[in-house]
């Protein structure tokens, strides 16, 4: 599946799995702790702040705004327990697990010269010096060149925390996002549509 966000950021979801057998879905959380691990704090506040609302719903608490002890933070359970006994019962978990890059060759203009029809004007219609300086000035600065091209991968899951299992899981690729926030817009859109396919929203 595709997706073309307003921005002109492209997202594609490259697999997805939900839960059949769960009638859960996450708007029958009562909160979900909205989590982002995506390299440095900036763009972890900006990844949860924009997922948050994204998902439309009061219910969804960036990470970054609820007090965490560092005593507990690097404890997968002891997370999990203080959740529990603050109200969250669900949980959503984006990770960039993957950034690639690869170099594409771009080919230049180019414009073979007209021949000549008869003494002074080309098969172009072109008469003189001028036309024909032109013609090969701009032939000659337009060759090819290398472009990289970056892909980033993002993995995307949905907590039940109460029962302790993945209620939705899906990974995304993203081509050369224009920026981070157009980046993550995208990513959004695409893994919100494809819940609501599921049943999972």
């Amino acid at each position: 599946m595709l997706t073309l966000a307003a921005c002109g950021t492209v997202s594609m979801l490259q697999n997805h799995w939900f839960d059949p057998s769960s009638a859960i879905r996450y708007r029958d959380f009562q909160k979900v702790l909205v989590v982002a691990f995506v390299g440095n704090e900036t763009g972890r506040r900006t990844t949860e702040a924009q997922v948050a609302q994204a998902l439309g719903r009061l219910n969804s608490v960036p990470s970054h705004t609820y007090p965490m002890g560092n005593a507990i933070v690097s404890n997968g359970e002891l997370v999990k327990s203080d959740l529990l006994k603050n109200g969250f019962d669900g949980a959503l978990i984006i990770r960039l697990i993957d950034k690639q890059k690869e170099e594409r060759w771009i080919p230049g203009s180019i414009q073979p010269m007209p021949m000549m029809v008869h003494p002074g004007v080309n098969a172009w219609g072109m008469h003189g010096f001028g036309a024909m300086w032109a013609s090969g000035w701009n032939t000659w600065n337009n060759p090819g060149h290398m472009v990289v091209d970056k892909t980033y991968f993002y993995e995307v899951n949905l907590y039940d925390l109460q029962k302790d299992n993945i209620r939705w899981s899906g990974i995304t690729s993203t081509m050369n996002p224009t920026n981070f926030v157009d980046k993550i817009a995208s990513i959004s859109e695409t893994v919100i549509n494809q819940m609501k396919r599921d049943g999972a929203y």
